[in-house]
């Protein structure tokens, strides 16, 4: 686990084939299944605010940006979240009651190719 650092930024560019096909992917998807009603898509800029405890407006958010071929991430960490752990930026993606579930269950997809590609093929991915 990497700790969460305030500022931080993760780029995904062409050179990271596999990991930039599947964000390709995951954004045709936002496209398609974006609500009217509460766009998470704007101006090639994903936004979901963690729909893990208590009120959006405490929630931590992820941000996801399409500039310049590359796929630009970063996590804010909300202080006025009730249960916060220092280190820790969790983003949830609820795959049930989801306020918008295609799009969460596209990540969690996206999350199990991610360990079947990268996982040691020798030990179990989910135990």
């Amino acid at each position: 686990m990497i700790p969460y650092i305030e500022d931080n930024v993760f780029v995904i560019t062409k050179e990271d084939v596999y990991l930039y096909s599947k964000m390709q992917d995951l954004f045709k998807i936002i496209q398609k299944c974006d609500r009217v009603d509460s766009k998470t898509l704007l101006d090639n800029t994903f936004t979901w605010l963690s729909e893990d405890y208590g009120p959006y407006e405490n929630a931590n958010k992820l941000i996801i940006e399409f500039k310049d071929n590359s796929f630009i991430i970063k996590f804010y960490q909300n202080l006025n979240r009730e249960f916060n752990i220092e280190d820790i930026c969790s983003i949830c993606f609820c795959l049930n009651g989801s306020k918008n579930q295609d799009i969460a269950s596209a990540f969690s997809l996206m999350f199990l190719d991610f360990l079947k590609e990268y996982s040691n093929p020798n030990e179990r991915i989910l135990k």
